[in-house]
């Protein structure tokens, strides 16, 4: 499968929105286009060559010619369809395939960067979906005679594909699974690492980081491959490296709460109680008392009928 890769640094300005009607029969060839057009099918049938590759496209489809990428399209069956296209001035836009797909880590203090969208070159966009909801209101919004008309159609788009490329994640996710092994090494990474730096501030946006991929499509690679989250996973790791601390008898549940990364100690506690049915108090308490009444005396001492020594 083909993805639409973009990155904007500025909003992309539309050069066309309507809805449009077609007969059986119309051909068109595009050879030097300098804008990206998006198609979707809300009657009809239409025929794309692009890359190569002739599609079929029936109510529901769409389909994403980017720019400088020449194809031609023929109505099969007389046509309605929803259309937009825009110029793209500061920017990246690419067609990738899945396997150089890279999500990025955004950079929040960066203001004119944001991270790429990759969605299916052509796919099916249901009616009640957001993606749907967004195109109609980007070609109602350019029709509509107010100010700022193309900003608000611009920001329609921004959205459009927002929405496309969260519906597409699942897709891409799927493509994983061809690929277990290199999963299982994504997890081992993240094991390594909360087993190494527990005691740490962590959170998503730290592993994300850490794995140079978006947080939401990591967290899902883990969940899928371990069964639990990764905060899950640190919370269980926390709590049983806690547990070994609170056996010695060495220290406070305070001192034990900043040991394993909790700087509340009331929210330890209340992590630890709902992990372990116990509160970290009792558990502390129990190690000491095994202590006490198992001690076993040395055999140089005399022990007498009573226990007493």
């Amino acid at each position: 499968m083909k993805f639409y890769k973009l990155k904007m640094k500025a909003l992309p300005r539309i050069s066309y929105a309507a809805s449009n009607k077609e007969e059986k029969g119309f051909s068109q060839r595009v050879a030097d286009n300098g804008y990206t057009a998006i198609r979707f099918v809300d009657t009809g049938r239409m025929e794309i060559n692009i890359l190569g590759t002739k599609l079929v496209l029936g109510s529901g489809n769409y389909i994403i010619t980017p720019a400088n990428i020449p194809y031609e399209y023929r109505v099969l069956e007389d046509c309605v369809f929803s259309m937009f296209s825009f110029f793209l001035d500061e920017g990246v836009q690419d067609v990738v395939d899945r396997d150089q797909i890279v999500f990025e880590h955004s950079k929040n203090y960066v203001y004119v960067e944001i991270e790429s969208l990759f969605v299916p070159l052509y796919d099916r966009i249901g009616l009640t979906e957001i993606p749907y909801k967004k195109l109609k209101s980007l070609i109602s919004n350019y029709d509509g005679a107010t100010e700022y008309i193309n900003v608000t159609a611009s920001a329609d788009c921004v959205d459009f594909f927002v929405e496309l490329a969260k519906n597409s994640l699942p897709k891409i996710m799927n493509a994983e699974n061809s690929d277990p092994n290199r999963l299982e090494v994504y997890c081992n990474r993240i094991d390594e690492y909360i087993n190494e730096y527990y005691s740490q501030p962590i959170t998503m946006t730290t592993i994300s980081g850490l794995m140079i991929m978006h947080e939401n499509y990591i967290g899902h690679i883990y969940k899928k491959m371990r069964g639990i989250t990764v905060m899950q996973h640190l919370k269980n790791v926390r709590m049983e490296k806690a547990k070994k601390l609170l056996s010695t008898n060495k220290y406070s549940v305070a001192q034990v709460a900043k040991m394993v990364g909790y700087r509340d100690t009331r929210y330890f506690i209340t992590t630890f109680r709902k992990i372990e049915k116990i509160s970290p108090g009792k558990y502390y308490d129990s190690f000491l008392r095994q202590r006490v009444f198992s001690y076993d005396p040395p055999e140089y001492l005399d022990i007498d009928d009573e226990g007493v020594y």
